[in-house]
């Protein structure tokens, strides 16, 4: 686990820092725009909040080195399916829910914080304009994930943090930021209790809850954004 980095000098702002602990577990969201985020998430979070586990794609598994790791640090594996898939096989429906619910499973055992990327993807100029977001600076949030994760822990959790990572000199490539390119990066926290209202039992109820209460958190995640790069 990485405990500090050296390339570059963050400007992290995080509110009721003081109130975090090792011994609670956490929902973590965040805006995604490079795998330099992973990095930060893990070093800056790292003592405060319970190590972070986040559900990475099947395909990784595959990728040497990285792979490897993410299995031995406990990292839950989702496998994504295609509609054709599911058509061609029903059972496949439910593969990704069964997935999270025997990890959350896992997750109880100890105190962790679970990471997810509400966008689903790395933030590009072409994936935003493909999306017609009416975001200026983030993707669409998809609830689907934390909404399985709420449901199965909604009893442990004891906070929401919300990160925002903001590069103001423009979102560096992961060799860029490894040979010290990236000279300056916002890291902002916040706390959110979890509403009630995301933790009935009614799944439409929950639903409506969740998607109302994240649209709010990223508009306005969405300002901040703005704000942030237009500071001097």
């Amino acid at each position: 686990m990485i405990k500090k980095l050296d390339l570059i000098s963050p400007n992290i702002n995080w509110k009721s820092e003081e109130e975090a602990s090792n011994r609670n577990w956490y929902l973590v969201i965040s805006n995604h725009q490079s795998w330099t985020d992973i990095i930060l998430l893990q070093s800056y979070l790292y003592g405060h909040l319970p190590p972070l586990k986040f559900f990475t794609k099947q395909q990784l598994i595959w990728v040497p080195g990285i792979g490897l790791a993410m299995y031995v640090l406990g990292f839950p594996y989702v496998k994504r399916v295609t509609k054709a898939q599911i058509r061609a096989n029903p059972k496949l429906r439910n593969a990704d829910r069964d997935n999270i619910k025997q990890a959350c499973e896992g997750f109880k055992n100890h105190p962790t914080s679970i990471l997810n990327f509400l966008e689903g993807t790395r933030r590009t100029p072409s994936k935003h304009n493909a999306q017609s977001s009416e975001f200026q600076h983030l993707l669409k949030p998809k609830i689907g994930g934390i909404e399985y994760v709420i449901k199965d822990m909604g009893d442990y959790l004891h906070k929401m943090i919300d990160v925002t990572i903001v590069y103001p000199d423009g979102t560096p490539s992961f060799w860029e930021f490894l040979t010290g390119q990236c000279k300056s990066v916002e890291f902002i926290v916040n706390h959110h209790d979890i509403p009630q209202g995301v933790l009935v039992d009614d799944d439409i109820e929950r639903r409506s809850a969740l998607a109302s209460w994240i649209k709010g958190i990223w508009l306005s995640k969405d300002r901040l954004i703005d704000d942030l790069l237009k500071s001097p």
